[in-house]
């Protein structure tokens, strides 16, 4: 009995033991970890702001040459639908070439990072931006004023969400 009251006392100084020792390395670890995220941080915050900016320039870019698109549309009834959709595709493959970048980009950030929120806000203005270039697109080939109207719609709405997603992520790092 004397020797089961021993073990009994013994198991609560084994657990408490085996808890300093497991978690002061894990201590340790995150607190490197976590100074290495600091030091990254602040060293590349200039590098992010340009990289940020970039993607701000190429998205604004896509967006005015949306909108030129748009107000072409809006001007003219399209005589050459081949040539309009050529052109909407390029806007298209712009995008889609910096959504690549940007998703490259994205996989060097810390997901429990500030710059990989501004990542996601980028990519909300791009993901608002091909919305707008794929209801042009829809726009361009209907011929009902109605469908005309609730595309075009939508198409500002988008236009709208994309400016707003850009205007707060240049509020926040710029």
């Amino acid at each position: 009995m004397n020797q089961k009251n021993n073990f009994i006392t013994l198991i609560p100084i084994i657990s408490l033991t085996l808890i300093i020792l497991v978690c002061l390395p894990l201590s340790a670890s995150s607190r490197t970890l976590s100074n290495t995220l600091l030091t990254s941080t602040s060293f590349s915050a200039t590098t992010h702001q340009q990289t940020i900016s970039r993607f701000i320039d190429e998205i604004k870019t896509i967006q005015n040459r949306t909108l030129q698109l748009m107000q072409l549309a809006l001007e003219n009834p399209i005589k050459d639908l081949s040539d309009f959709k050529r052109n909407i595709n390029l806007v298209n493959n712009s995008a889609t070439i910096l959504r690549r970048d940007i998703l490259e980009y994205q996989r060097t950030i810390p997901t429990d990072s500030i710059e990989y929120r501004d990542i996601l806000l980028i990519l909300n203005a791009l993901n608002y931006s091909k919305n707008a270039l794929y209801y042009l697109d829809l726009f361009s080939q209907t011929t009902l004023s109605f469908e005309k109207s609730k595309l075009l719609e939508i198409f500002y709405q988008s236009r709208l969400q994309s400016i707003d997603a850009l205007n707060t992520i240049e509020n926040l790092i710029l």
